[in-house]
């Protein structure tokens, strides 16, 4: 899942993970309280508020056929590219909400009542400080589900970097080339590498391996579809609509013409802008919020017993708490809840999972894959 936020140390750093540090003494705040953010938090892209809908539960639900749902989801697979392009396009705020705005509408003038999934999970785990123990009891552990190992790129990686230095090795010793050409070449590589890293943000290297992981690994392909499926469902069932998502650093290059747009899922973001604007942010967004960075990985999880992918989203959550200024109590708490409520909604909808992660790997549109996750439930 793409997210902008600051980088933090997390797997093998000095503080590990949150979830798994001892707890220190301090107060929670409760869901209905507000609480201070202090950064703002760009990109995530979560339909935070979504207070029209308990007005719309409240309506009688419109009954329609089968051919006027799939005409309205094919409708609001066009609002929504629209905001994705908005967004793509850099346009103001304004004109992000209005387009925003219409997706709104427009679910509640035209699928009212037809849409069962959408925002009907219920988060079964209250929010108190559990121990590792009784996560374990829940059926999680979490200092595994909270550190994920890609192990197919990891290894990718090594291979590559031990090849480039044999071949490098080779070269010297068949041409041996003069100092100035060995210095002009590690010049030339280390400056490739930088421009990548700095101005790419690692586009190139991630391309180069996600595209040879794709070739040597079925099990890989497989595994990105199943942790995007996780954060798109679990988004869904809170409430969260998604707006785009690709499976690939390939196909997201493709799609956007860009090299600043990573791979994974994105959603509708205007309500969580605007309490980010306004320098607060609700304890139920901060629980969804949490839930969805952490579908992925409850994914993965609950699907191979071990997740991959996803390393990025808890050092995000994790840069996420450092901004609020959350003591080491809080994080636990928030994160740990969060953890078990996220596992037991993949579980309790896993043949909606299983579909969905069949119609992302077929490439189906936003649309397409809500009417798969209503069929499923």
């Amino acid at each position: 899942m793409a997210v902008a936020l600051p980088a933090a140390t997390c797997q093998g750093g000095p503080r590990g993970c949150p979830c798994t540090q001892v707890a220190t003494t301090s107060s929670w705040a409760r869901p209905s309280q507000m609480l201070p953010l202090g950064m703002s938090v760009a990109a995530f892209g979560a339909t935070a508020s979504l207070s029209r809908r308990g007005a719309r539960a409240q309506r009688a639900p419109k009954v329609m056929t089968k051919a006027t749902t799939n005409a309205a989801l094919q409708k609001l697979d066009g609002l929504l590219q629209r905001a994705l392009q908005a967004e793509l396009d850099q346009e103001s705020t304004r004109t992000r909400a209005e387009v925003e705005s219409e997706v709104t509408t427009m679910l509640d003038a035209e699928l009212r009542g037809n849409l069962r999934g959408f925002a009907s999970a219920e988060k079964k785990v209250a929010k108190r400080l559990y121990s590792l123990e009784e996560m374990k009891q829940n059926g999680v552990d979490a200092a595994q589900f909270l550190n994920p190992q890609d192990s197919t790129l990891d290894l990718l990686k090594t291979v590559i970097v031990g090849v480039v230095a044999l071949g490098g090795a080779v070269f010297i010793l068949a041409a041996k080339p003069g100092p100035g050409v060995v210095i002009f070449m590690t010049l030339l590589g280390l400056s490739v590498l930088f421009f990548d890293q700095v101005i790419n943000r690692g586009f190139g290297e991630l391309l180069l391996l996600d595209s040879l992981g794709r070739l040597v690994s079925k099990e890989y392909p497989q595994r990105v579809a199943c942790h995007e499926a996780g954060h798109f469902l679990v988004a869904y069932l809170l409430g969260v609509l998604p707006k785009a998502y690709t499976l690939g650093a390939w196909e997201a290059f493709s799609k956007y013409n860009s090299m600043s747009v990573q791979a994974g899922t994105t959603f509708l973001d205007q309500a969580i802008q605007m309490e980010m604007q306004s320098g607060q942010i609700s304890g139920k967004t901060l629980d969804n919020f949490v839930c969805v960075a952490l579908g992925g990985i409850a994914a993965e999880y609950v699907t191979y017993g071990q997740a991959n992918g996803g390393m990025s989203d808890i050092i995000q959550l994790e840069a996420l708490f450092e901004a609020l200024k959350f003591d080491q109590q809080q994080t636990n708490v928030l994160l740990r809840t969060s953890v078990m409520n996220t596992v037991a909604i993949i579980k309790e909808k896993q043949k909606a999972h299983t579909a969905l992660v069949d119609a992302m790997s077929r490439g189906e549109s936003v649309g397409r894959c809500i009417e798969i996750i209503e069929q499923s439930l």
